[in-house]
């Protein structure tokens, strides 16, 4: 236990957790008066007196109440405690006198004090040593009245367990300890042998997995391709509950994003027909087939119509071909002279315009007639 001084200082060794104000008062309640400031120091224990930290100031702490108080910056936790002493420096005089200049009441005063607060700090210093050389004292006779008691090498009786400490040690006999490496070590053939580290578990993601090649693989499930068609959903909307693995839908919204319920495609953008399946822990857009584009022989095979304007730049006419001898003359009448602009071309009784074709400088009321 840590001994108080009378005069200079004070350990508070009970004050509750959390507190922050100290009084510059004895343990008798007697104010601490001091010359300067920084003649007040706060130290710290966490160990009941048994050490001291020195708080510094005004980091730690600081004077409030007109500097007969100190305040922490943080309060105590619970278990420590503070003392606040007053030490008085001695390695320089305090007061000054010059010659020829009259001796003040404030001089003297101060002389006083310094050389009064300089007593009471050796008075308490030789009372706290004599307080710690009797706690010391009685530590040693404890240890000693401890050995004076125990079994001695030779002789007497002891009851009850044994306790070795994890550090002793015996000479000769017993089996000497596994390696200190991490590694787990068994017993084979009289010596230690490393023990083979066990199959890893297989990963925890909901899945089934299995052993393939030394390693966990993933079991699909089964069932005839494993996709079922739950027919059409906007996706814009929330997903269905509870879906099983394998439910598949096709999209009905033709803009905006994916909604955010629909767990591993949320905010995806839509343009119409996507398509999406189950997992079995979120959903997957499922890849588009590509769109066919035609191209102008599937348009022109015979029986195919259209009833979009057909755009061509640059054609080389070099023969006409028609099976009715007024296509011919629309064709003369229309194409006119060789570079028309526009055309058009009669099939069947159905007109298609087709601009910028280019004829070859021909004459065709010169052709012959097509059969």
């Amino acid at each position: 236990m840590a001994t108080e001084p009378t005069y200079s200082g004070n350990i508070y060794d009970a004050a509750a957790a959390g507190t922050t104000d100290f009084a510059l008062t004895t343990s008798d309640g007697d104010p601490i008066p001091y010359l300067e400031p920084s003649h007040i120091h706060v130290y710290k224990s966490t160990d009941e007196g048994v050490t001291w930290v020195a708080l510094t100031r005004p980091d730690d702490w600081d004077f409030i109440s007109n500097g007969t108080a100190v305040r922490l910056t943080t309060g105590i936790a619970a278990g420590e405690y503070i003392k606040v002493q007053r030490l008085t420096p001695v390695d320089s005089p305090y007061v000054t006198f010059q010659e020829g200049s009259l001796l003040t009441a404030q001089q003297l005063n101060d002389l006083e004090e310094f050389l009064m607060y300089v007593e009471q700090e050796i008075a308490d210093g030789v009372v706290i040593i004599q307080g710690d050389a009797a706690d010391a004292l009685a530590a040693a006779q404890a240890a000693q009245a401890t050995a004076d008691a125990a079994l001695p090498k030779a002789g007497g009786t002891m009851t009850g367990d044994i306790v070795f400490a994890d550090t002793q040690t015996f000479p000769g006999g017993g089996i000497s300890d596994a390696p200190n490496d991490g590694t787990l070590y068994g017993r084979k053939s009289e010596a230690w042998a490393v023990v083979p580290a066990g199959m890893a578990d297989a990963p925890s993601d909901g899945n089934t997995y299995g052993r393939k090649d030394a390693a966990w693989a993933r079991v699909d499930s089964g069932g005839g391709g494993g996709i079922t068609y739950k027919g059409t959903r906007d996706l814009t909307l929330a997903a269905p509950g509870s879906p099983e693995e394998g439910d598949f839908y096709v999209n009905t919204a033709t803009s905006g994003t994916v909604d955010n319920s629909w767990t591993g495609i949320g905010g995806t953008t839509l343009t119409g027909a996507e398509r999406v399946a189950y997992d079995g822990s979120e959903w997957e857009m499922l890849p588009m087939p590509p769109a066919s584009t035609p191209n102008l022989q599937s348009v022109c095979d015979v029986g195919n119509t259209t009833t979009t304007a057909l755009n061509s730049g640059s054609l080389t006419a070099y023969l006409v071909s028609t099976t009715a001898a007024d296509n011919v003359a629309d064709w003369k009448s229309d194409v006119g002279t060789a570079n028309s602009s526009k055309a058009t071309l009669k099939a069947n009784g159905d007109f298609a315009t087709v601009g910028a074709i280019k004829a070859a400088s021909f004459d065709l009321a010169s052709l012959p007639d097509l059969p």
